[in-house]
């Protein structure tokens, strides 16, 4: 891929969920450092395993696998990056009752 396609495509992807991420952060979820190291790691682990799984693409997968794989690995990352509160309030809870922030 050339420069110009990384910039429009992948890049531009990462850069806006790191921006998503922080935003999140600074609510206070999920718990991260690095916002472009941990989308960078969202993104592999999600394409990682379609990738895989589709044995690089040789082998099709149906809209139901990939998206069963892709929500498996959401949840993973969720898990990791989501705090425990001690309060009882899940960190679920927590996030959709955040205002939005422009």
């Amino acid at each position: 891929m050339n420069c110009a396609s990384q910039i429009a495509g992948p890049q531009r992807i990462q850069r806006e969920l790191a921006r998503q991420l922080r935003r999140l952060a600074d609510i206070g979820v999920p718990e991260v450092a690095d916002a472009s190291l941990t989308a960078d790691h969202f993104l592999l682990s999600t394409s990682g395993a379609v990738s895989e799984r589709s044995h690089y693409g040789a082998a099709a997968l149906s809209v139901s696998d990939r998206t069963a794989l892709i929500t498996a690995e959401v949840r993973a990352f969720l898990h990791g990056c989501l705090p425990h509160p001690a309060s009882g309030v899940s960190a679920a809870a927590e996030l959709r009752s955040a205002p939005p922030h422009r």
